[in-house]
């Protein structure tokens, strides 16, 4: 936010919002402020984690300098800098790749505030819980062949605003490669996002719509009589008086062409060509402009996987934060001490990411303040170890190690899941109140006196037939649950046992959207599949999350009755009797 120079839809100076912000943080008792620091491993677990720091070197020590400047003025190569004028903390920093050692800044220093010969350094904090608030990135747009970036006059967004903010090279003056000023000023929407040709990204950046309306409201605020035209697929000003933004930029002037931009074609006097199809009209155009912006797709930052992954935290299919429950838990992951907020979590607005940085900073305090922990008891037992490291290797979320040659868990980083139950190879490892015995038990008594279909359903799958209950929604008498913690935890033990004792057919319904575990439910079906043959009897999988709870009667009427009639026709031939069919 600090980089930009207007806020929608306020038009407010971000820095005079959020400077006295940084401020308060920097002088606070209770919080310390680390700059140029990264995230270098992540040790413990959720409540009492250890977490090393790695400290890249910024040349100029922060307690001693005064940001008095002596030093930029000395520099021959402008490797010393303050990153802008409001910077916190107030202190210079070198760019070493600009730097030649000539040692002036050092001589001209009054504090002796300057060390060239500073080396990046490590340190280790122990925390309770963590908030993640990696933030965004927008993508290179240079893969979109067609619009020929980069190119002179051809700017993407956040260059846009760069030269437009306080720290800008062109004294916040909007200019072109020439120094002049463009007359006519197009922004190109969606440049890489809502692209489902396997190029760009498919979701939509949600704050495009509105930004560009406000760059090409300053460019008509800069010249009255500029042209700014924005080139859209479909407006989207969802948020509060965004709507009336929308209104107030068309009443400015501003052109508006619903279609997409199809080719932009640099010419040899820095114009710029932009051919597209404005489906409002079905017509194809072509316009010359001065200056064009792309507004690119975000992605996330660079560092969210590597953040991610070492806190065992898992990312959508987008590769932003996964929250636990997107409309229950939005800021809550799977682990349970790490939270985030904001653009982490995906494209969104000021407004939304500071709602959800004060949620995760609650959702923190909350975690801290409390005296105990309540952990499920649906957690692995590691009855017997050999050390091999096989349930280390399956766990997806970094809950076991090994430690002395034998396998230790983590209670609050662990789901659950039972990944690791069928990964031993001596069978060492049951979750508890889901043993192997207790499943086989129930198995037991539930089709002692008559065959069935036993459908292994998960919590968020078993919500989904409670909701088809509620609806009065019907499913075949045959249907036997067994509910499990997760479909993962099932070994071919559990599964032929349920044949064995008279299942007609076996069902695995999972409706967990945590990629973690989906990801690996084809191999859990097909190695189950292999292991079971030999009862030739019907064994299914299916993913159904909690709101179809309508495809989910239809899937377990379909099997039941699948799997009654094979099993009926088993029973024909083993009695010698024609079936149906050979009647026919």
């Amino acid at each position: 936010m600090i980089g930009l120079s207007k806020t929608f839809p306020t038009l407010d100076c971000s820095q005079c919002i959020l400077t006295p912000k940084m401020v308060a943080v920097h002088n606070h008792p209770g919080i310390i402020m680390i700059t140029q620091t990264e995230v270098a491993e992540v040790a413990g677990s959720p409540g009492d984690y250890k977490i090393t720091l790695k400290h890249s070197p910024r040349y100029v020590d922060i307690k001693k300098c005064i940001s008095c400047g002596a030093c930029a003025k000395k520099c021959p190569t402008g490797a010393i800098f303050l990153p802008f004028a409001q910077a916190v903390p107030q202190a210079y920093m070198i760019d070493m790749s600009k730097c030649k050692n000539c040692g002036a800044c050092v001589k001209i220093c009054p504090r002796d505030a300057v060390n060239l010969e500073a080396k990046e350094e490590t340190s280790t904090v122990s925390v309770g819980a963590v908030a993640i608030a990696t933030g965004f990135e927008p993508i290179d747009p240079s893969f979109i062949e067609e619009y020929n970036y980069p190119a002179p006059n051809l700017l993407t967004a956040v260059e846009f605003e760069e030269m437009l903010s306080a720290k800008s090279k062109t004294g916040m003056r909007l200019q072109k490669a020439d120094g002049s000023f463009p007359n006519r000023v197009a922004f190109v929407l969606c440049a890489g996002s809502r692209d489902f040709t396997g190029k760009g990204r498919k979701h939509c950046s949600k704050v495009c719509c509105i930004y560009s309306q406000k760059q090409a409201q300053l460019v008509k605020k800069m010249k009255a009589d500029a042209e700014a035209w924005i080139f859209y697929i479909d407006m989207r000003s969802a948020g509060r008086r965004f709507e009336e933004f929308y209104h107030h930029t068309q009443e400015k002037g501003v052109n508006y062409v619903r279609g997409k931009v199809a080719e932009i074609i640099p010419k040899q006097d820095g114009t710029l060509m932009v051919q597209y199809e404005d489906t409002n009209l079905g017509r194809k155009g072509r316009e010359i402009f001065d200056m064009v912006v792309l507004c690119p797709a975000l992605i996330p930052s660079a560092g969210t996987k590597d953040l991610a992954d070492k806190l065992g935290v898992p990312l959508g299919e987008d590769g932003f934060i996964e929250e636990m429950l997107v409309k229950l838990d939005p800021v809550n992951t799977l682990t349970q001490a790490a939270f985030a907020a904001g653009c982490a979590l995906g494209p969104k607005d000021i407004h939304d990411s500071v709602t959800e940085g004060i949620s995760a900073a609650h959702k923190v305090s909350q975690f801290l303040g409390k005296v105990m922990i309540l952990i499920p008891p649906e957690k692995p037992m590691i009855l017997e170890c050999n050390g091999c490291g096989d349930c280390v290797k399956a766990c997806p979320y970094n809950a076991l190690s090994l430690e002395s040659g034998k396998a230790v868990l983590s209670p609050l980083a662990c789901t659950g899941c039972g990944i690791c139950v069928p990964a031993c190879p001596i069978k060492g490892i049951e979750i508890r109140n889901f043993t192997r015995n207790q499943l086989k038990a129930q198995l037991k008594a539930m089709l002692g006196e008559a065959p069935g279909v036993v459908v292994f359903i998960d919590p968020y799958a078993y919500a989904a037939a409670d909701i088809a209950g509620v609806n009065r929604k019907q499913y075949s008498s045959l249907i036997r649950f067994v509910s499990v913690p997760s479909i993962h935890i099932l070994d071919a033990d559990v599964v032929n046992a349920a044949f064995e004792y008279g299942a007609t057919g076996v069902m695995l319904v999972e409706g967990t959207t945590d990629e973690k575990l989906t990801s690996r439910s084809d191999d859990l079906y097909k190695r189950l599949k292999k292991d079971t043959r030999k009862h030739k009897k019907p064994l299914r999988y299916s993913h159904i999350e909690t709101a179809q709870y309508e495809k989910m009667t239809d899937l377990l009427n379909v099997f039941a009755t699948q799997a009654g009639a094979k099993a009926e026709k088993r029973s024909r031939k083993e009695k010698g009797e024609e079936t149906p069919e050979e009647k026919v």
